[in-house]
């Protein structure tokens, strides 16, 4: 499988993400984001396997995030 095959196939398999390989061979992956002009966050990668397990280990962390601003945002957990 070549390079881009295997980009491809991680695209297919991480919906939102573009992977690519840099010209000076470093692999990243960027997510797509229509609301910001059609560019998002980047993220290096350490080779083309990891790819997939990064992505994932960046979107469980901006999950995470997210939810810890949403409770305390709301007030959650907060003393009465």
């Amino acid at each position: 499988m070549t390079l881009t095959e295997e980009c491809k196939a991680i695209e297919r398999a991480c919906p939102g993400w573009h992977v690519w390989r840099s010209d000076e061979g470093k692999v990243y992956a960027t997510r797509v984001s229509h609301g910001t002009l059609g560019c998002g966050v980047t993220i290096p990668c350490h080779g083309i396997g990891r790819a997939p397990h990064e992505i994932a280990e960046y979107e469980h962390a901006l999950a995470c995030a997210e939810r810890r601003e949403r409770v305390r945002s709301e007030g959650w957990g907060a003393a009465a």
